[in-house]
């Protein structure tokens, strides 16, 4: 299994292999299949965030505030443990400081 050098913006929810295309936040080493694992997963947290849009207008301020931090910190844990995973050291340094 090939691993290439991958550059990752969660803020964007893109994976591309030119560093110079866009900014990006991280540097993984992965392979195809691992891409695609990290793009389904950062999909996913982009449809959390959609499904709150549409849940906050039919629910209490308090249920809206539950329904959009869990399901979507979920989502966005699974993200960073994937980033972590697959980094380059640089990139799992930095993750393990923002976790601290």
């Amino acid at each position: 299994m090939e691993r290439r050098r991958m550059y990752v913006s969660v803020q964007r929810r893109t994976i591309f292999s030119d560093p110079e295309a866009e900014s990006y936040e991280f540097k993984v080493d992965a392979s195809e299949e691992e891409i695609q694992h990290l793009q389904g997963l950062m999909d996913q947290l982009g449809k959390a965030e959609t499904d709150v849009i549409s849940n906050v207008l039919i629910l209490t301020p308090l249920e809206a505030e539950d329904m959009m931090n869990v399901p979507y910190q979920q989502r966005l844990n699974a993200v960073y443990m994937c980033i972590h995973k697959l980094g380059t050291s640089d990139t799992k340094r930095f993750i393990e400081q923002m976790l601290d």
